[in-house]
C-alpha cells in the first residue's frame, strides 16, 4: 500500500536504502550543533565523582539532569 509517515534522519535513511520512497512531501534540514556540550560534559563529570564518593543520591539526580534537559528541549510545544 502506500503511506505517508513523518521520518527522521535514521529511518529515513534506511528507507531510501530500499529505493521505495516515492515521493517527498516536505522537508526540514537543520544544522548541528554541540547545544549543550560544555553543560553534559562538566555534570556528567560531576555524577561521576558523585558514583566514586559512593553518593548514589546525587549521582542519581545528576543522571535525571542529564537526560531531562534533551527530553525538555526536544519536547512538542503547544497542544497535544
Amino acid at each position: 500500500g502506500t503511506f505517508w509517515v513523518t521520518l527522521t534522519s535514521p529511518e529515513l535513511d534506511a528507507v531510501y536504502r530500499t529505493g521505495k520512497i516515492l515521493e517527498v512531501g516536505q522537508a526540514a534540514l537543520y544544522s548541528k550543533a554541540p547545544l549543550f556540550k560544555k553543560w553534559v560534559n562538566e555534570v556528567y563529570a560531576m555524577r561521576r565523582g558523585f558514583i566514586e564518593a559512593s553518593n548514589p543520591v546525587f549521582a542519581d539526580f545528576s543522571k535525571i539532569s542529564l537526560n531531562s534537559l534533551y527530553g525538555k528541549f526536544g519536547q512538542k510545544s503547544g497542544e497535544f
